[in-house]
């Protein structure tokens, strides 16, 4: 399996907070820097942070989209054992590191919606 559990969270809640928690993890900041950045963007454009065209556009300004791979994210994972993405599915974001999903729920099994590689 290449799914390994970390929960970001500063709390080490869990809570709906999938975009700071898999932000955090492929920036190397804390979950509170990933957290105030993502913030700060969504109130100046007048959005929530876990709003799906938020994060895609969030994303999009700061990373390349790759093109659409239609898989599962633990296949993914298997096929790209070097590298840091972010991967989103329907209603869920996670990180994908060196060929890991590093999340707190295994969701290797999500078909994927979008991908970043993060440089």
């Amino acid at each position: 399996m290449r799914y390994y559990f970390y929960n970001a969270n500063s709390h080490n809640n869990f809570i709906d907070d999938c975009f700071p928690r898999a932000y955090s993890i492929v920036m190397d900041i804390t979950w509170k820097e990933a957290y105030k950045e993502i913030c700060k963007s969504a109130m100046e454009q007048g959005q929530m942070m876990d709003n799906a065209i938020f994060v895609r556009r969030f994303l999009d300004n700061k990373f390349k989209r790759m093109p659409y791979i239609e898989t599962y994210i633990g296949e993914f994972a298997e096929n790209h054992p070097i590298g840091k993405y972010l991967i989103t599915t329907d209603n869920h974001i996670t990180a994908c590191v060196n060929g890991y999903i590093i999340d707190t729920w295994d969701c290797t099994n999500k078909k994927i919606e979008y991908i970043w590689k993060i440089v």
